[in-house]
């Protein structure tokens, strides 16, 4: 009753990120689901990161954010849509993570995230090495602006 809009289905998308990635991530964002099209906007409802792990990984300032594109790397209260702090911070075995919408500020603008895909990105780099792989799995709904 409050518009035109399409039947909303949720929707899952997987990335599979590798080691040298993994490495990478405090530099160089890993998009996880693309722009929907014009005037749409990906609203994250939470992601399920399920971690390989090959050794610790021990620096405690390395937090996951997902974020809209160019939003790297997603701070927490700024452009987080979903957040874990301290990502698989001293973890002695595999781990499956639950990161989650932070329930605060995620964007500084009413245009950040239309026609804006979703990126998964560290704030500080993790230990070399420490990842086998991490399977990312976000649930997500797409709505029109």
């Amino acid at each position: 009753s409050s518009g035109a809009q399409a039947p909303v289905a949720m929707m899952v998308a997987k990335r599979t990120i590798t080691t040298a990635e993994a490495n990478a991530l405090h530099t160089t964002p890993i998009e996880l689901i693309p722009a929907q099209g014009s005037n749409t906007v990906i609203q994250v409802v939470n992601a399920q990161l399920r971690v390989d792990r090959a050794a610790s990984q021990a620096n405690a300032s390395c937090d996951l954010n997902l974020h809209y594109a160019g939003q790297e790397p997603g701070q927490f209260g700024v452009a987080s849509l979903a957040h874990v702090r301290r990502f698989a911070y001293l973890y002695s075995t595999d781990s499956v993570i639950l990161a989650i919408p932070p329930g605060a500020k995620q964007g500084g603008s009413l245009n950040e995230s239309v026609n804006q895909g979703v990126e998964v990105s560290f704030d500080a780099a993790s230990t070399n090495n420490c990842f086998s792989s991490i399977d990312v799995f976000v649930n997500y709904y797409v709505f029109f602006k």
